[in-house]
């Protein structure tokens, strides 16, 4: 029987643009996943096994806009309103995919309350349940984990809404490349402080802060940086 974790975001792909994401994916959530193992052995079933493990929405995006980048070139496209475009549908997909992580239990929060009404419990079999009872955080046998944050369904939650927004400012008449950018700083500033309800594991760290937290703060850079390319651009235009 497959891993619950192999059913969280899924690697297959009916088409080479999706695979350059998927690929880029598989890469990114792995790094940390494999550094544990090597830390503490070099048994082959282990490694085996974290291949099996679910993906990361960063490695997608990198892999997605680096294919998307090279056939824009190679098509002669507008690379930034492009970009601009293909945003709502990044957001969309997020959510989809977030949605995909509740189902499966990955990517799952701390505990919260016993309580509180916005809580989650997850059955055995999800990757949730498998997590804790590795730690010990529940006793073999038990039903189902303690009540955890439903970080994914928050996040999807939050991508749906800006979906909806990017859609409605790409009608606007904004500067080419400034959607994008609106979309990788909103998305950044917010996986910034989501990352402190997060509780699965191996997710790596350097410093004070996780991996994401690394990547959401280049994110803000990267949509800053569109936005100081775009407006340079704009005003070599305006004066030619």
């Amino acid at each position: 029987m497959r891993s619950a974790r192999s059913y969280c975001c899924s690697d297959k792909s009916p088409s080479q643009r999706v695979s350059s994401a998927c690929s880029s994916k598989r890469n990114v959530s792995m790094v940390p996943k494999m550094i544990h193992v090597l830390g503490r052995s070099l048994a082959v079933p282990d490694v085996l096994q974290y291949m099996k493990a679910g993906l990361v929405w960063y490695g997608g995006v990198i892999g997605a806009l680096g294919g998307g980048l090279a056939y824009g070139i190679l098509a002669r496209l507008p690379i930034l309103a492009t970009m601009d475009a293909a945003a709502p549908a990044l957001a969309l997909a997020h959510a989809w995919g977030r949605i995909g992580c509740f189902l499966a239990g990955c990517c799952y929060g701390r505990v919260c309350d016993a309580g509180a009404a916005l809580c989650a419990r997850f059955p055995e079999g999800s990757v949730a349940y498998a997590d804790m009872l590795e730690k010990g955080a529940i006793a073999p046998g038990a039903a189902e984990t303690p009540p955890l944050v439903p970080v994914q369904l928050v996040e999807a939650g939050f991508e749906i809404t800006m979906a909806l927004l990017l859609m409605v400012l790409v009608g606007r008449r904004w500067r080419r490349g400034h959607v994008m950018a609106a979309y990788f700083i909103l998305y950044g500033v917010f996986r910034f402080f989501l990352e402190n309800l997060r509780s699965d594991p191996y997710r790596g760290s350097f410093l004070v802060l996780s991996t994401s937290q690394w990547i959401a703060i280049l994110m803000v850079l990267a949509g800053a940086a569109i936005v100081v390319l775009a407006g340079a651009r704009a005003r070599r235009r305006a004066a030619t």
